[in-house]
């Protein structure tokens, strides 16, 4: 049964002997008249560029009218709007463009090239036009055969060229769709040569006529025939394969006007069993206008999969991004690389550097520091600090400017919460935000080189407000990674959707959903950036929650909260809302079918996601992997706190991050030895791949030794130096009974209660209650609905698997079994809110998994659904 493409219309010459010979025919008789035509017009003594046009012109009505006549497919009739672009390219591309690259040849060097006595000897000009122009057709076709070679193989050639195959159907005008560019170097190889060495008009008005109604019929969607010729010509039966959506089969039947290179060099094809089925390239929403397609060639994969059109200046940007990422490259990159190669040295220079810079500050006297003390000495002379220890010089410092702990005053300081119920203020010298801008340098080019096409279109990044408030001394707090957002570079800013001052909103709601309207105003976002995974799933909630607001907030370029803005925020922002009716509409659209909302069908081209994947995050990642597709490339933002920038991703397959060990100094303690009491200390260098770790850090913005509380473990290396993944915090770890949970654990067990109980958790708590000796988990999931029972009973059957002191303490009876409560949707928002509140950063956010009933800060049970 044939396909129903493979079924041609009717032919409108009706039935008989000779329809039937018809398609044998048309090709043999039209070539055959046209160059008859030209030989008489020449003989006649018409100009040549008539003799040679006239043909050519009635040749390709010919074609026109067989197509109408005797069509090969009616689904290959032509529209208007692929006549309407084809004829632009027909215009430009094979009238204008062939006219002024031949007068510039004239111009530019026939011109010298006869001054200079130059003569062409080695053409055969006593030859008769007919065998010159075969001999001619000849050579041209073997230069074109192997340039239409390169450009189905080498990629940015083949992108140019995917111009030509774009068209999904094929009809005798489509034959001149080629991109300027290649059309210039087609000209190099089957025209330039020949006008250098001077061969005769005749001649190449000869070629002209058998080059342009060959190539009509080459497109045609004339029912035809060719029989032996398919062994001479390159004909439609042949060329029908080469423009296939297949591309085994569309990398066949190079030749331009003869298949006897592909004849030769194995590439002719032309099965018998069955007929050429689609038609086109691999993305099937490739654009097909004239004013498009000139910039298609410039977009990488657009051939293959959709992606972002952008104008002109937009590309410009990509264009100067890929030049300032192999800068990068080049410049930061490269010298870490071979840094990695001695992480002691360059560690014992880190410290000494360090050291010498605090030498003159109340903290160095106090513990007689100097660039002279060594390693060890230096971990004997100074304890290990948290932040209460440094508050005092800290705060001394900022209010009477005396040199207490850092050299220079602070810039800034990252503000988060404390252990006391005050807030941290850890000190942001000059030199940290050099060294934040640097590390998100290597992190972007890892990230790049991850998957380029994510950052062709636009960015949508989320930080911290880059102020929050003033100190009584005038110094700024709030977020370093919003300041750096806020300074970086013009070419950055231009990539990222947000302004910085969306940042700065204190109200809650109103800052998000102002970054929800401003992002899907546009459909070209490439790449979501953002610390917490959650943030992307507060964004998809919002759209569900506010979509009328929001759909005519883009028909009509407004803000629904603008009243809620200040003077000053309310005039930037609104320069970024832009009324977007077509937006508008296939938003709606969207959520008209019905289908769950995703973060793909908001941004159909997106590519790249960075996020934190470790420890509690892990929860959330899985919840926003289920709304993207698998293929989408994710990676890790890497350790990152208020305190520093802790790790860069370099492995974007495993996520590990090698340590900043060129700006900090490390110290570790394995998670056992420090439980213990028995704190071993080791440098970057001792530690070893697969142990766990409590990491403590020395750093440029003067925090000593100082206790991270972060459980890192060993993954790989980079060169010679360890890198790390995120566990869990060191407060992640509970005991009722002596069980010792630690909060990967309990991460773990929820992923896996997640598979058997189908379901995605958008965020729970699982609490230790010491009063009733068990667990409470209080579970917020992503619009499912589990039995409750059923996911604690999961729970503890999964850590029973993973803790063995945890199964010994249930088997016995001293651990009663889990409960679980599932939580009403938006608990995560009220919760997260209440710690912002409360002092927390929501830039640096991490929250715990596992806690202590005693320590929670906010009443889940007033938030749990009720029991049906």
């Amino acid at each position: 049964m044939p396909e129903v493409n493979d079924i041609p219309r009717r032919s409108r010459f009706g039935s008989g002997a000779s329809v039937r010979f018809l398609p044998w025919l048309v090709y043999p008789m039209t070539m055959t008249s046209c160059i008859s035509l030209y030989f008489l017009f020449c003989s006649s003594g018409m100009d040549s560029f008539w003799a040679s046009m006239i043909p050519a012109a009635l040749g390709g009505a010919a074609v026109m009218a067989f197509e109408w006549l005797m069509p090969e497919r009616s689904k290959w009739a032509a529209d208007w709007d692929s006549v309407q672009t084809d004829a632009w390219y027909v215009v430009i591309v094979q009238l204008l463009l062939p006219r002024v690259l031949t007068f510039l040849v004239i111009l530019l060097s026939l011109r010298g090239l006869n001054e200079m006595g130059w003569t062409a000897q080695f053409w055969v000009h006593d030859w008769p036009i007919g065998l010159q122009a075969v001999l001619m057709l000849l050579v041209a076709d073997f230069f074109r055969y192997w340039l239409h070679v390169a450009c189905h193989y080498v990629p940015f050639l083949w992108r140019l060229h995917a111009v030509h195959h774009s068209p999904k159907k094929l009809y005798w005008l489509n034959v001149g769709r080629f991109h300027p560019i290649e059309k210039s170097m087609q000209f190099v190889f089957d025209a330039l040569p020949f006008i250098l060495i001077g061969i005769g008009e005749e001649v190449l008005g000869l070629y002209f006529v058998f080059y342009i109604v060959n190539g009509a019929f080459q497109h045609c969607n004339i029912h035809l025939r060719f029989g032996w010729l398919n062994y001479v010509i390159s004909t439609a039966e042949l060329h029908r394969w080469h423009h296939s959506k297949i591309p085994r089969e569309s990398n066949t039947n190079f030749g331009n006007n003869v298949i006897l290179w592909d004849l030769l060099f194995g590439t002719r094809f032309l099965p018998q069993d069955h007929k050429v089925g689609e038609l086109g390239l691999l993305n099937g929403e490739y654009p097909l206008d004239f004013n498009s397609q000139m910039k298609t060639p410039f977009i990488s994969g657009i051939e293959t999969e959709p992606a972002p059109l952008g104008t002109w200046r937009e590309m410009l940007l990509n264009l100067l991004l890929r030049l300032r990422m192999a800068w990068v490259g080049w410049r930061d990159f490269r010298p870490m690389r071979r840094a990695a190669q001695k992480p002691a040295n360059v560690q014992r220079d880190v410290l000494k550097a360090i050291l010498k810079k605090y030498r003159h500050t109340e903290f160095a006297a106090e513990y007689s520091l100097s660039e002279e003390t060594s390693i060890a000495q230096y971990q004997i002379q100074v304890p290990v600090h948290d932040y209460e220890r440094l508050r005092p010089y800290i705060e001394r410092q900022d209010r009477t400017g005396e040199v207490c702990l850092t050299p220079t005053r602070p810039v800034m300081f990252n503000v988060t919460s404390g252990t006391t119920g005050l807030p941290k203020y850890l000190p942001v010298l000059a030199e940290t935000l050099r060294g934040l801008q640097r590390n998100q340098r290597l992190s972007t080019y890892v990230q790049y080189r991850l998957n380029p096409l994510g950052f062709r279109g636009k960015v949508l990044s989320i930080v911290g407000p880059a102020v929050e408030g003033y100190l009584e001394s005038g110094t700024p707090y709030g977020s370093a990674s919003g300041s750096v957002y806020k300074n970086t570079t013009w070419l950055a800013r231009a990539k990222c959707v947000l302004p910085a001052e969306v940042f700065e909103l204190e109200d809650y709601n109103t800052k998000y959903y102002t970054m929800l309207r401003l992002a899907i105003e546009q459909r070209d976002i490439t790449f979501l950036v953002t610390a917490n995974p959650s943030t992307f799933l507060r964004l998809l909630d919002l759209f569900a929650e506010h979509r009328e607001s929001l759909l005519a907030d883009i028909e009509h370029g407004t803000l629904a909260c603008e009243d809620c803005l200040s003077s000053e925020h309310r005039a930037t922002i609104m320069r970024f809302c832009h009324a977007r009716p077509k937006r508008a509409r296939e938003l709606r659209d969207i959520l008209d079918r019905g289908r769950p909302l995703t973060l793909h069908a908001l941004w159909p081209y997106l590519q790249l996601v960075a996020t934190w994947t470790g420890g509690s995050c892990g929860i959330a990642l899985d919840s926003l992997k289920s709304r993207l597709p698998k293929d989408i490339a994710m990676i890790d933002l890497g350790i990152y706190a208020s305190e520093l920038s802790a790790t860069v991703t370099v492995d974007p397959g495993t996520n590990a991050g090698v340590p900043t060990f060129w700006e900090n100094f490390f110290e570790f303690v394995e998670v056992i030895d420090y439980e213990q009491n028995q704190n071993q200390f080791l440098t970057l260098d001792q530690v070893q791949e697969g142990k766990d770790y409590y990491m403590f850090v020395t750093t440029q913005a003067g925090l000593f030794r100082y206790a991270m509380h972060d459980i890192v473990r060993v993954v790989g290396k980079f060169e010679n130096t360890p890198t790390f993944s995120f566990l869990q915090k060191g407060a992640g770890v509970t005991s009722i009974t002596g069980e010792k949970l630690y909060e990967s654990q309990v991460v773990g067990a929820m992923k896996a209660s997640e598979r058997v109980c189908d379901f995605y958790s958008r965020f729970f708590q699982f609490v230790a209650d010491e009063d009733n000796a068990g667990y409470l988990l209080y579970l917020e999931t992503d619009g499912s609905t589990p039995v409750a029972e059923d996911v604690a009973d999961e729970m503890d059957r999964r850590l029973s698997e993973l803790n063995s002191e945890y199964e010994s303490k249930r088997k016995s009876g001293r651990l009663h079994p889990p409960r679980a409560w599932l939580l009403r949707p938006g608990t995560y928002d009220d919760y997260k809110q209440h710690l912002i509140k409360g002092g927390r950063s929501e830039a640096q956010l991490k929250i715990l998994t596992l806690r202590y009933r005693r320590d929670l800060e906010f009443d889940f049970d007033d938030c749990v659904l009720p029991s049906d």
